[in-house]
């Protein structure tokens, strides 16, 4: 049947009939004056639509290229046969920070100097266009209940568009298309993330595009010398963002600086926060402590709360064991910025409330020896469970 034939992406139906629609290239909005080009294919057709739709794409590309060539972005594309998973890792990290930095320059007309600085108040002609903004959060639910195939087939295309920049395309055929596919979902997520927040006034620091290192650079030229000088061997590069601590690396550091300052560590604190890190990589799928963001732990945090196993009170104490361990890497050198801030849920009024105590619950306090005889345990909490209730 003509109905199940499938479509491209570009391809859908308003009504009975078919439409045209192609997203412009965000390096192209000023050249086209638009975000997208949308034109009725006049037909209800599913075969007649495959085949119109079909010569007007290649009319569409053609255009862009066009335009790339007016603006200079015309490149040479890369033979990428012979490419590892660690290089389009690579690739991947240079698409996250190209998409932070385009939102960077599209938002400088109106940054001011006390914006860069982080000294001015968010005013609302400062953020982002409505339109836009709705585009954002349509996108990213839409990423978020993605699967990785069908970021690969809905998606995959507009990566492309950008990675030319770099001389740089993925083929779908490719062997390592679905895994450079899971890293694009995950760059796209994390970059709206950053327009989020920028949204709401945060600075942010990113790693420019060009200090993203690829086999897509071009070595630069050595000069001829006389002496022949041996070269170090370079260490083999990771994707942008790997740490290469976890986040029990951060707890044996957090254990070390609380010994160090001659303060107390508890077993049974530390086995607690080693059950909330097991949880934690096991529920947002993630073990490096440079990978970690805004959006695990909150995503963590509302795994917890959906459970219905713990009130409020402990949701915040196990979130908080995450961004603490965070703040120690970051203390260490071992991550740039921590997630930090604005994490916490309010405790609803009541919950720390507590029952006043029966006649025979004081009664059985103050006969503790702690009061009858004046005996203290040499503990750092000596008065056991009787600590919660004193004043």
């Amino acid at each position: 049947m003509d109905d199940e034939l499938t479509l491209p992406n570009y391809v859908t139906k308003r009504g009975d009939t078919y439409q045209y629609v192609r997203r412009v290239p965000d390096d192209l909005w000023g050249a086209f004056g638009r975000e997208r080009i949308q034109r009725s294919l006049r037909t209800a057709d599913n075969r007649l639509a495959r085949s119109l739709s079909a010569k007007i794409n290649e009319e569409v590309e053609r255009q862009f290229d066009e335009a790339r060539a007016k603006l200079g972005y015309t490149v040479n594309l890369i033979d990428v046969s012979d490419w590892t998973a660690l290089d389009w890792g690579q690739v991947a990290a240079w698409f996250e920070a190209q998409l932070i930095q385009d939102d960077a320059e599209r938002r400088f007309p109106k940054t001011t100097g006390a914006d860069l600085i982080g000294t001015a108040q968010p005013q609302p002609a400062q953020w982002t266009e409505r339109a836009i903004f709705s585009g954002w959060i349509k996108l990213n639910r839409e990423l978020e209940a993605m699967s990785v195939q069908e970021y690969a087939l809905a998606r995959l295309e507009r990566v492309n568009t950008l990675t030319r920049r770099i001389g740089v395309t993925m083929l779908p055929t490719s062997s390592s298309a679905l895994q450079y596919a899971a890293q694009c979902q995950r760059a796209e997520l994390r970059a709206l993330d950053v327009f989020f927040r920028r949204d709401r006034g945060e600075q942010i620091q990113w790693a420019h595009p060009e200090a993203i290192d690829g086999r897509w650079r071009k070595p630069l030229p050595i000069p001829q010398v006389q002496l022949q000088v041996a070269q170090p061997i370079q260490p083999l590069a990771l994707p942008v963002g790997l740490a290469r601590k976890t986040l029990e690396d951060c707890r044996d550091q957090w254990k070390a600086d609380r010994e160090t300052a001659k303060k107390s560590v508890r077993d049974a604190y530390l086995r607690e926060m080693l059950l909330v890190i097991k949880l934690f990589e096991k529920t947002q799928s993630i073990s490096d402590i440079g990978e970690i963001t805004r959006r695990h732990i909150v995503a963590f945090r509302s795994y917890l709360m959906g459970t219905g196993q713990f009130e409020v009170a402990t949701v915040n104490k196990k979130t908080s064991f995450i961004t603490t361990l965070l703040a120690t890497a970051e203390s260490h050198a071992w991550i740039d910025n921590a997630v930090k801030g604005n994490l916490h849920l309010a405790v609803p009024e009541g919950d720390d409330d507590k029952d006043p105590f029966l006649e025979a619950d004081l009664a059985h306090i103050f006969s503790h020896q702690i009061f009858t005889k004046r005996q203290f345990y040499n503990r750092v909490k000596a008065g056991q469970d009787l600590q919660f209730w004193l004043p």
